[in-house]
Order: structure tokens, then C-alpha cells, then sequence
């Protein structure tokens, strides 16, 4: 198949894809300020290939921005707001180390032979889904992935609820607790 044509049909199928996703997402999603950008920048972004960038300058990728708000929504959708800001960040701060994973998707669905970095992934849990949570969460999602939030959490990379006494919990540095999150970082390099 020549290039151009090959081209033409990703766009096409981008394009329908957008559309698929917009027509089951209710109206008022729409605000510029919510998951999904407004419409008229998300068409030229699918036909033109280039991603739509938010106030921070960081790419808005609808792909990636659905994985973290799934993460939040599974980890910390009964959480304070905060609560659900800080597992945001976890999962940003591991994305930029570079260790988890390359994109935020491929961190939140991080399989090893340990097992799984948010449980919900391994174990398949997903509960029944609360609209306003979810609108509330995908709300947070964007803020902390277009850079709009400071990292509070002092470059947290990993997270438990407080009835959990994980083995690895030794091992790291406590940043904070939250709600019914312990949050932490890897511990100092010491010049010994």
C-alpha cells in the first residue's frame, strides 16, 4: 500500500475513533477544562497527527490521560481530592524515572514476576462504575497531568493503604500520609 494512502486511512480511522469516543461521552464533557479537549482542537489533532498541548505545555494524550484516571479511579476513587491527587503523582513521578515504564499507560499496567504495580490490574477488580466519581476524578486527572498541580507528595513512587504492611515499605523513605494512602520515595543516595 503506497505511504500517502496508508497515511490517509490512520487519519480516517483516528478520526472515527474520536468521534466513537465523543458521541458515547456526555456533553458536558466538553469544557476545555475537563478529560478530553474541546472538540475543535481534539478533529485537528487526530487529522493532523500533532498532539493538542495544554497551558504547561505538556501533551495532552487522551490514551494516556484515560489510563491515569483509571488509576486514580481504582486506587483512590474513595479518597479526599488530595488523596486522589497524590496517586496521580505516583504515578507521574514513576513515569519520569524512566523505571515503570515509558508512556503513563504502560506504568499503570506495569506486569512483573512480583506481580503488579496497582493491584486492581492483576486482580481484574473494577468496580461499578459512580459517574460523579469518575467526573471528579477525570477532572483531577487532567489537572495533574497537564502539569497544572505542584507534586506534593515530595516525589512519591509508591503508595499502600494503611492496613497493608508491604515488605518494601523497609526499604523506602515515607513522604506522607493521606486519607488511606502511606506514600513514599526511594531513600537518599548516602555519601558514606
Amino acid at each position: 500500500m503506497p505511504p500517502m494512502k496508508k497515511r490517509l486511512i490512520t487519519a480516517f480511522v483516528g478520526f472515527l475513533a474520536f468521534f466513537a469516543v465523543a458521541l458515547a461521552t456526555p456533553a458536558t464533557s466538553y469544557e476545555p477544562t475537563d478529560y478530553i479537549a474541546a472538540p475543535q482542537q481534539q478533529v485537528a489533532s487526530v487529522i493532523f497527527q500533532t498532539p493538542t498541548p495544554t497551558p504547561r505545555h505538556r501533551v495532552v494524550d487522551t490514551r494516556q490521560l484515560q489510563c491515569l484516571t483509571e488509576a486514580v479511579y481504582y486506587e483512590a476513587g474513595n479518597q479526599p481530592d488530595k488523596g486522589k491527587e497524590a496517586v496521580a503523582h505516583v504515578v507521574l513521578n514513576r513515569l519520569k524515572t524512566g523505571q515503570f515504564g515509558s508512556t503513563v499507560c504502560k506504568v499503570v499496567y506495569e506486569r512483573s514476576t512480583k506481580g503488579c504495580a496497582f493491584t486492581w490490574v492483576c486482580h481484574g477488580t473494577r468496580a461499578k462504575i459512580n459517574q460523579d466519581v469518575l467526573s471528579n476524578v477525570k477532572r483531577i486527572a487532567q489537572v495533574v497531568y497537564s502539569s497544572e498541580q505542584p507534586d506534593f507528595t515530595h516525589g512519591a513512587l509508591y503508595f499502600h493503604t494503611l492496613k497493608a504492611k508491604p515488605y518494601w515499605r523497609k526499604f523506602v523513605e515515607k513522604t506522607l500520609v493521606l486519607g488511606d494512602h502511606v506514600f513514599y520515595r526511594k531513600r537518599p543516595a548516602t555519601n558514606v
